[in-house]
């Protein structure tokens, strides 16, 4: 773990045999790289929040309704199962699909759209396919190299392809902590990063924005506490991403913090304790 303060790393800590140069797996943190994809994408021109008519099968149904606000917000209807424990959509998506967007894509509305929220590893990879299609292969495969890990300097990030070539952005996202703590920076500063925009103007309020149907726990392909609904002894304004494992980047504006959590063990891990403990012994952001 470690936790960035003020733009200064204050404390880290690691269980061997890990070590700072390690890279390690995000699990669904991966999903809030899916974020700033689109966010990218929008701050160059490229794309439009409200842009429905994603795929050419969805252009005969309801589908073509779905908007990329709808996939980053996870409300877009589609019929889906998360179920880690057996054989689910999400499991079938993962380990035996060749194309991560085929199952997903497939699928049919069975709620409304834009009301009901529900978590879908899906909707990440529907989001992958859709940009791996607007920018054509060679742009698609170096696109965040270029415009959020090299800037960023986080040198040790990538995320893992499906067999067609794909990346998995439901899962498989690998970085050093050092270099999630950054990802989380890039939040924490509206989008800026040394004086240059990466993101949109307005992108991180879009993206701390309740979804609708989520109950204040989810915004933009981030996780949310709005009134302490997660984690009660917590900041409301946290932006959090969340690996399957207990894998976190927490990113606090009223702390002016960064904290970032890997490792496995998520169910016998108390978070609202962590943070609650660290945040004690931070002082809260003087607002002028």
């Amino acid at each position: 773990m470690l936790v960035i303060h003020k733009d200064t790393l204050i404390a880290e800590k690691y269980a061997p045999p890990f070590n700072a140069a390690m890279a390690q797996l995000g699990w669904s943190m991966t999903k809030s790289l899916m974020n700033a994809f689109a966010g990218i994408l929008q701050q160059q021109g490229k794309i439009k929040l409200d842009q429905n008519n994603l795929f050419k099968a969805w252009s005969n149904d309801e589908r073509r309704d779905i908007s990329i606000k709808n996939l980053l917000q996870m409300n877009s209807g589609l019929e889906w199962e998360e179920d880690y424990t057996t054989s689910s959509d999400a499991t079938q998506m993962l380990y035996n699909a060749e194309d991560v967007s085929a199952i997903p894509t497939g699928k049919k509305i069975n709620t409304k759209r834009g009301e009901s929220w529900y978590y879908s590893s899906g909707t990440s990879n529907i989001l992958s396919k859709y940009f791996r299609n607007l920018l054509g292969d060679s742009i698609y495969r170096t696109f965040l190299n270029t415009h959020l890990f090299a800037p960023l300097g986080m040198n040790s990030a990538l995320i893992e392809t499906d067999e067609t070539g794909t990346f998995i952005g439901s899962s498989y996202g690998y970085a050093t902590p050092r270099d999630w703590a950054k990802f989380g920076l890039l939040y924490l500063h509206d989008g800026v990063w040394k004086g240059k925009r990466l993101l949109p103007e307005g992108w991180t309020t879009f993206t701390g924005s309740e979804a609708a149907g989520s109950d204040g726990k989810y915004g933009a392909h981030f996780w949310l506490n709005k009134k302490g609904v997660q984690y009660p002894d917590a900041p409301h304004d946290m932006l959090i991403a969340d690996g399957y494992q207990g894998q976190f980047v927490f990113v606090i504006p009223s702390h002016d913090a960064v904290i970032v959590r890997m490792g496995t063990g998520g169910s016998h891990f108390d978070v609202n304790a962590f943070l609650k403990e660290v945040l004690a012994t931070l002082p809260k952001k003087v607002i002028q």
